[in-house]
């Protein structure tokens, strides 16, 4: 944990923000590809939190404008963690590839399992600075990880009633 104190939170946010907002992207061009309607809906409403959690971090760490190309750069892939993105866009691609395709219950489960992998890192991303920070700073992003949590229940509970509909 003491090597979180000598994190740049400015950059950090930057980077994470600019990271929630191309996943906001993402799944908004995946759900245009999607033809399940209920798929289509998750994703959609996937892709508005991101967007809007991009927003709030933006405006917690007081962020003007985020470039597209952030997210790519070495510092990010440094701060954020390079492990941590790449398990994040495997398990990305994972759930397109079985949301494109899904057909039975273990398709679905598949599905909820890499979802979760994938919000599961997010999250940690967010409560690791959190447990370094100091108040508020620290209970915005306690806020901001609970957002993470609850959409990933969302989707867990909407991806096992849409499995009915598939």
């Amino acid at each position: 944990m003491e090597l979180l104190k000598d994190i740049d939170v400015k950059s950090w946010a930057i980077c994470f923000s600019a990271l929630m907002k191309k996943s906001s992207e993402l799944t908004q061009k995946l759900s245009e590809r999607v033809e399940n309607p209920v798929f289509k809906v998750i994703l959609r409403v996937v892709s508005l939190e991101h967007s809007r959690i991009a927003e709030l971090i933006k405006l917690i760490f007081e962020v003007e404008d985020v470039s597209e190309d952030a997210y790519y750069s070495s510092r990010c892939k440094k701060l954020l963690g390079e492990a941590i993105i790449d398990r994040i866009k495997q398990a990305c691609a994972a759930a397109a590839s079985i949301m494109a395709s899904a057909r039975s219950r273990e398709d679905v489960d598949r599905l909820i399992a890499v979802l979760k992998e994938a919000h599961d890192l997010t999250k940690g991303m967010v409560l690791t600075l959190s447990k370094v920070a100091d108040w508020p700073l620290s209970r915005l992003l306690t806020y901001v990880a609970s957002i993470l949590e609850q959409n990933a229940l969302l989707v867990r509970d909407l991806l096992e009633k849409a499995f009915e509909v598939v």
